[in-house]
């Protein structure tokens, strides 16, 4: 994904499935940064108005581009696991899209329709990010959920991205090497973890449309238990547990063709 001449900025990718609301925050909390940059929103068979509060930002002046994504994509968790990260329809090939049409900047900011920048994220992002540098960095970054829960700390921003593999339930970011992370402390908010949108309590988009994914998904809940909706969101309290039965069951999955990494 590494391209040359790339340009000292920039790329947000927002990846979004049904978002009205927080999409328009979202957005406009962007609207104070003011390095070079470019915000690709991916509107993922979105049903409601999210397209609407794209186009107003892009009208009121942001640098919005709209891509449109209309085919089903296995979600984080078992889903995940079940589907081959080579599947057309894996939610890696899916990252590996959004991405591809970052194509501009240098920096890629993986950011999430419900995330909101704080004023010391934007400072530093307007004052403190070296744009320039050649030098291969991953920014961990703090994301608070709610206003009192817990703090999830992930790389967000990278120059180095190579593309997107599979690690158990989640996509995974793949670096060039050497690259060395950086933690900050200037956080971006997000919503509570208590909150379960409809997105994850719909059935899996494969049963009754591709058997093998399905016969994968069943292998998975045999060798690890009944899916719980939403389980890989972060801090999902199930989530841990099914992580310990996944690296136990490695060596039991993979005898039946489930991989946890690839």
């Amino acid at each position: 994904m590494i391209q040359e001449e790339l340009l000292a900025g920039i790329s947000f990718v927002i990846r979004v499935h049904n978002e009205e609301g927080n999409l328009s925050k979202s957005l406009q909390s962007l609207a104070g940064v003011v390095v070079p940059h470019e915000i690709v929103v991916v509107l993922h068979r979105c049903t409601d108005g999210s397209r609407a509060e794209a186009e107003a930002a892009m009208a009121a002046g942001q640098p919005v581009r709209i891509v449109t994504w209309e085919h089903p994509v296995s979600r984080a968790g078992l889903e995940t696991l079940a589907t081959p990260v080579n599947h057309p329809r894996s939610l890696p090939c899916y990252y590996n899209m959004c991405f591809g049409h970052a194509r501009r900047f240098l920096w890629k900011f993986k950011w999430d329709a419900d995330f909101v920048a704080s004023e010391a994220l934007l400072e530093w992002l307007n004052f403190g990010l070296p744009l320039h540098s050649s030098d291969p960095v991953r920014y961990s970054i703090p994301c608070m959920l709610g206003e009192d829960g817990p703090v999830n700390q992930e790389e967000y921003l990278y120059n180095c991205l190579q593309g997107f593999g599979k690690y158990m339930f989640w996509e995974i970011p793949c670096f060039s090497i050497p690259s060395r992370v950086v933690r900050i402390a200037h956080p971006i908010h997000s919503q509570p973890p208590s909150l379960l949108k409809e997105y994850w309590h719909r059935a899996p988009w494969f049963v009754g449309v591709d058997d093998a994914l399905e016969a994968n998904y069943a292998i998975v809940q045999e060798e690890l238990g009944k899916d719980i909706p939403g389980m890989a969101r972060a801090s999902h309290p199930a989530c841990d547990p099914f992580m310990h039965n996944a690296h136990r069951k490695v060596d039991a999955l993979a005898a039946r063709g489930i991989m946890l990494r690839e």
